[in-house]
């Protein structure tokens, strides 16, 4: 049941609360000469923490942007049916499928909101880099502020991956319901269509019924023949150039 449960509807697991080791400058166990190595790694480190950030933030808003043009067009379209159509089976299961479809996408919305949701980031101010001291100790006092705020920030930033996957999560799921309704979109209307299109498919299907299984070998035969030549020929214009 638990799998069946996740396949429509993903949950997200609550792990361990997890918590900063804070570093001090006791912890600093570095010869002077790489002091100024580690200070220029800490720093990339908290700028990469800075762009995934923000990358996950963008994501996050073309879900929703995206989502509330599907829904707009997808719900203009079922309105418009049940307004113009008596009662079928396929207007049912089309107006189930926006229910699914919408549910779906209010979950992708409210999981990429949440991304967005303020949250304590630290950053540097005037009073992080006005600190006394040589220059030995002023660098180990600023890469130990510079990693305990890319701590800080990565417990948060972590978080805002976990929403970020469960709105990919019903991201996908909002498609292959926008997949299905689509399919019966169609049967509906061929079903209404007064063009003939419906009796033609049947003409073409029962048509391909009675095609022989020797005469698709032969056709097969026929499309990789032209396909090999196809490939030949462009291989052959790509040694020559």
């Amino acid at each position: 049941m638990g799998k069946i449960r996740e396949f429509f509807w993903p949950l997200l697991e609550k792990g361990e609360i997890q918590q900063v080791d804070t570093l001090s400058i006791e912890d600093i166990k570095v010869n002077d000469s790489n002091i100024q190595k580690v200070l220029d790694y800490a720093i990339k480190i908290y700028d990469s923490e800075l762009a995934r950030n923000s990358a996950i933030e963008t994501k996050a808003s073309l879900f929703i942007s995206s989502l509330a043009i599907i829904t707009s067009v997808v719900l203009a379209i079922t309105t418009t049916l049940i307004g113009q159509n008596k009662f079928s089976s396929v207007l049912f299961l089309l107006i189930w499928l926006l229910f699914f479809l919408t549910i779906y996408v209010l979950r992708t919305v409210w999981f990429a909101v949440k991304v967005h949701e303020r949250k304590p980031f630290n950053t540097f101010y005037c009073n992080d880099i006005l600190n006394n001291g040589d220059e030995n100790e002023y660098s180990k006092q600023l890469i130990s502020l510079i990693i305990n705020k890319t701590r800080k920030n990565s417990l948060i930033i972590n978080s805002k991956i976990d929403n970020m996957v469960m709105a990919q999560e019903y991201f996908k799921r909002a498609i292959i319901t926008l997949l299905v309704y689509s399919f019966f979109l169609i049967i509906f209307f061929v079903d209404k269509c007064k063009l003939g299109i419906k009796s033609s498919i049947f003409m073409m299907l029962k048509a391909f019924n009675e095609i022989n299984i020797g005469t698709w070998l032969i056709l097969l035969l026929i499309l990789i023949a032209i396909s090999s030549i196809i490939i030949n020929f462009i291989l052959v214009k790509k040694i020559q150039n």
